[in-house]
């Protein structure tokens, strides 16, 4: 008789008390590829509300857990890729862990929590279960710097024995990240060509430089290598990137009323930027901001685009749709009538659906956009997915760039039953950064 010993290991991932069960490698044999869970905690502005997305069918629901206070703009938020286990969460500004208490060492970081793009994350190639979160100053079109600090989820933190660590923010914290000054409030995390590292990309406020900073091994220590990319497109403030995975384009919306926002090539390898197009006809005013946040729909065809709006001058805020195949086209609304007091963020879920934050009175809501990848008549608009509920937030949140999760089997024998052998089988997961 044969029989098979499944040897699995507690992992440090745990949801408020409770040990998750993870699993360890111990040699390689097989690799398979499992779904990417990383998207499916969303936390954001200042209220209880946040919106968990069902690790089976990928289905949203609301949720009254989120820790306060917390910024009304961007925010950034770590969740483990294979599990959908909530890791830690940032406004920019503190760090709440995966109990919605406020991280050790987690407050005092220097990001502006009311700016459209103040915080992003990834992973630290070569030290397992530590992330960099970056930290953006900028307010508004006054030009503000980069900072990193370190989350090293092996430290105890606020966990009560025996559960696994929760975490802690390391000394030093809000180190400057050298030539990033003088930075636009738009800031990504989007994952290098060779699988293991990153990029961060940002702007020099007023200018036609766009920088992606290699984020290594050596990045731990402090040595961080910036590709400059100037005279792209015009001389331009820039509040939100939206990067598409497909096409490898980066969207940008503008910080003022009167730029166009543009469409600009990225090197994933090289981290050169060139630029693409301008989506003609996109400002919609001379003053304040015209265009708010931009979204790629999945496949990278069509992009949207959130009209801000405003009382004077007269703005009626929208979202517009640009089609990338036929530039020519008209932008065209997708938003049923009446239209929204102001429309703020756009970002597209799990469930592929993409959601839109409006101002309905003085609450901030939240909608949803289907059939995205579709021409403008055909995308449905829901004002009310998660009903009257007031997010209190301005932007959604950004999340660790993608990872492929690989599951590795591997057997040894241990012995012999009835003069057979007896087999262990050993798995482990392994997190590689990449694209799928």
């Amino acid at each position: 008789m044969d029989k098979f010993h499944i040897n699995m290991k507690r992992s440090g991932a745990m949801k408020c008390g409770k040990l998750g069960l993870g699993l360890v490698l111990i040699f390689l044999t097989v690799t398979s590829i499992a779904q990417n869970l990383s998207q499916h905690n969303w936390y954001f502005g200042n209220s209880t509300s946040g919106i968990k997305f069902n690790r089976g069918n990928n289905q949203p629901t609301s949720v009254t857990n989120q820790a306060l206070p917390f910024g009304i703009g961007g925010a950034a938020v770590a969740t483990d890729p294979a599990n959908a286990n909530l890791l830690f969460y940032s406004d920019g500004s503190r760090v709440y862990d995966a109990c919605h208490l406020p991280m050790l060492n987690g407050a005092g970081l220097n990001g502006n929590s009311t700016a459209n793009q103040p915080v992003a994350i990834s992973s630290i190639p070569g030290q397992p279960n530590k992330y960099f979160l970056f930290t953006n100053s900028t307010n508004f079109t006054t030009g503000g710097s980069i900072s990193r600090s370190i989350v090293d989820l092996t430290v105890f933190g606020n966990a009560v024995f025996p559960a696994p660590a929760l975490g802690d923010v390391l000394n030093p914290k809000n180190v400057a990240v050298p030539g990033l000054s003088n930075r636009s409030e738009a800031m990504i995390t989007i994952p290098h060509a060779n699988g293991i590292d990153f990029w961060l990309i940002t702007h020099q406020s007023n200018s036609q430089s766009y920088s992606a900073t290699l984020i290594n091994a050596a990045s731990f220590t402090g040595t961080f290598t910036t590709i400059v990319s100037p005279g792209v497109g015009l001389p331009i403030t820039v509040a939100n990137f939206a990067y598409s995975v497909v096409t490898r384009k980066i969207a940008v919306s503008p910080q003022t009323g009167s730029d166009d926002a543009l469409i600009l090539n990225f090197n994933d390898a090289s981290g050169a930027i060139t630029f693409d197009r301008f989506i003609l006809n996109s400002a919609t005013t001379t003053v304040g901001q015209s265009i708010y946040d931009i979204e790629w729909d999945r496949r990278g065809r069509f992009l949207y685009l959130s009209v801000t709006g405003s009382v004077a001058p007269p703005v009626v805020a929208d979202v517009l749709q640009y089609d990338y195949l036929n530039p020519t086209t008209t932008l065209a609304s997708v938003l049923p009538s009446p239209k929204p007091t102001q429309s703020f963020g756009l970002q597209t879920g799990p469930d592929t659906t993409m959601y839109h934050i409006y101002q309905s009175g003085t609450n901030l809501r939240v909608g949803s956009l289907a059939k995205t990848d579709s021409v403008a008549s055909k995308v449905v608009y829901n004002s009310t997915p998660f009903g009257t509920t007031n997010f209190a937030g301005t932007q959604f949140p950004s999340f660790l760039p993608k990872a492929n999760v690989n599951l590795t089997v591997t057997f040894t024998s241990i012995g012999t039953c009835q003069n057979m052998q007896v087999y262990r089988l050993e798995r482990q997961v392994e997190y590689e950064v990449g694209l799928s």
